[in-house]
């Protein structure tokens, strides 16, 4: 079963990740940001080649300001190929987009000060988010989305 255009996810993702995005994002509450620069940068890519392009120009322009932080990425598998070819990066790893507890407890290790999400699957972004453990997170706020919670 395909994960890109694949009905069944999308509907999932809606449909469950609207509720488990806003009850995880109970467990951001109290959460204080650590360490000014951040020491561990995480990146959320699980749409296409073209988002993890698109996302290599924001890595770059933060490798610049951010030279002796750790840079590490979470991909799909339609992207893990890709990763190799974004320079900058010290970590890469690659999960199916129904793997959300392995992600999660992957995200969990790697002790990130910073998540930047630029995931293309709405609600599964957001709820990684709030799992990661991550002192402060970067993604989008559109609206009807339901996608900024925590």
């Amino acid at each position: 079963m395909a994960e890109r255009s694949n009905k069944l996810l999308r509907r999932l993702d809606r449909w469950a990740g609207v509720p488990l995005a806003a009850t995880s994002a109970l467990l951001r509450l109290g959460r204080k940001p650590v360490a000014d620069p951040p020491q561990r940068v995480g990146f959320l890519c699980l749409g296409a080649i073209g988002d993890l392009l698109l996302l290599s120009a924001c890595i770059a322009a933060l490798r610049e300001r951010l030279p002796r932080a750790t840079f590490v990425l979470l991909t799909s598998r339609a992207n893990a190929q890709a990763a190799a070819l974004v320079p900058g990066l010290d970590i890469t790893a690659a999960f199916g987009v129904r793997q959300v507890p392995a992600m999660s407890a992957w995200l969990r290790a790697q002790r990130l000060d910073l998540l930047v999400d630029s995931s293309q699957w709405a609600r599964l972004g957001a709820l990684l988010c709030n799992l990661s453990g991550a002192g402060s997170t970067v993604g989008f706020a559109t609206p009807g989305q339901c996608r900024a919670w925590g």
